[in-house]
């Protein structure tokens, strides 16, 4: 059984309603691990051509490239914030955060000062829960990010499948690290969580019960969209171009207002 989502910090519980099922209207605030990883090389990192409105790096490891994620993200936030100039890229290389950490191409990178935003996620976690694994790549990467006035926000993973213990112990790896930092938190797991339980048919894993098909990617980058503009990720057009139905793209979008609404992103920022 998954968990349900729980009342935080005095923001109250909101219910959406869509044809069957249960869904709501809200007001929003703004602002782990994909196990298999490789090694950061020198030299792999991407750095930006020109400056933009919105200006996102990010970082991780197969979780952030499966699918296209950063296109998903830099395609909601063209489509939806037409009068900002858009840029996401990502670092090409794959790594676990201590690994983004240790090389100089990315700091270099990072310290360009041409990103609003970076995104981490790559956050090394125990799914056996009996390991702690340090968080001093995160802890760089994140003053890195503060130093060259871009908002860092980390991207804890969703729970596997069968797994739904996973969702409050990642996510409470990655809000430590925010309230040492004030870095924001994007609700990733608990969208996916309230997806899963709003709709048990809709799938959002891949087939090795870790990684993200298309959907599970798609809400993902909600999520990302509306921790970084604060505008409702609910309210999104849908996008014909996606391989998403319609009304797939809406209800994903309803998930990601509603876990932003409970969880929200950028309530540890200084």
């Amino acid at each position: 059984m998954l968990f349900t989502v729980e009342e935080k910090k005095g923001t109250s519980m909101r219910l959406y309603l869509l044809p069957a099922l249960l869904v709501s209207v809200l007001t929003l605030s703004s602002c782990g691990s994909g196990q298999p990883s490789s090694s950061v090389n020198e030299g792999e990192s991407t750095s930006p051509s020109t400056e933009a409105d919105i200006a996102v790096l990010m970082m991780g490891n197969s979780h952030t490239a499966a699918n296209g994620l950063p296109a998903l993200l830099e395609t909601l936030l063209r489509n939806n914030q037409p009068t900002q100039s858009i840029m996401v890229e990502r670092i090409p290389a794959s790594g676990f955060l201590i690994d983004h950490a240790d090389s100089s191409s990315t700091l270099d990178n990072v310290a360009s000062g041409k990103w609003t935003h970076v995104v981490l996620q790559g956050q090394k976690y125990s799914q056996s829960f009996q390991i702690e694994y340090p968080i001093t790549g995160a802890l760089t990467l994140i003053e890195a990010a503060q130093n060259a006035k871009a908002l860092p926000i980390m991207f804890p993973e969703w729970a596997q499948i069968n797994a739904p213990q996973e969702t409050d112990y990642i996510h409470n790896i990655h809000e430590n690290i925010a309230l040492q930092t004030g870095a924001c938190v994007a609700p990733i797991g608990y969208a996916w969580e309230h997806a899963l339980t709003i709709n048990p048919e809709i799938t959002l894993h891949a087939n090795d019960g870790n990684h993200a098909v298309l959907a599970g990617s798609f809400l993902t980058a909600l999520v990302i969209y509306e921790t970084i503009t604060g505008h409702a990720a609910e309210l999104t057009v849908p996008d014909t171009s996606f391989d998403i139905s319609e009304s797939q793209q809406i209800f994903l979008g309803q998930m990601a207002s509603y876990a932003v609404a409970n969880h929200p992103a950028c309530e540890y920022s200084n």
